[in-house]
């Protein structure tokens, strides 16, 4: 599962842009270890998804995403840099009564889906 997730994390933010001059902008991925990872869109705006591991901290957060609330992906005191209008979006927050929700935050839109396994996730209290 946690292969699947962060594939498809590569092929939604690793799409390229192109500014009207013709050159590229690209998104940058930055894979933290475990569950982490770091966003840095074509447009400069950081997101980062279940922080935990790794040293890539150190960007001003725009956007902070935690699946579940499992302490190996919820540190989200690592993160010390955030700008003003930084959100955080915990699972707690995007699954209400069993219903999904969508955030439409200018610069992207978070959607949350099922997520979870049989073995340490309950897919009631998580989110992909």
């Amino acid at each position: 599962m946690k292969k699947l997730l962060v594939s498809v994390i590569c092929l939604l933010f690793l799409c390229t842009t192109v500014k009207a001059e013709g050159e590229r902008n690209m998104s940058k991925l930055l894979y933290q270890g475990h569950g982490s990872l770091r966003v840095v869109t074509a447009e400069g705006k950081v997101l980062y998804i279940d922080p935990y591991a790794g040293d890539g901290y150190d960007l001003p957060a725009d956007l902070i995403l935690v699946s579940h609330g499992h302490s190996d992906h919820t540190a989200v005191d690592l993160i010390k840099n955030r700008a003003d209008d930084c959100r955080i979006i915990e699972y707690t927050d995007a699954l209400v009564n069993g219903a999904y929700k969508t955030y439409d935050l200018g610069y992207a839109t978070v959607e949350a889906v099922q997520a979870g396994n049989n073995k340490n996730h309950d897919i009631n209290v998580c989110v992909g």
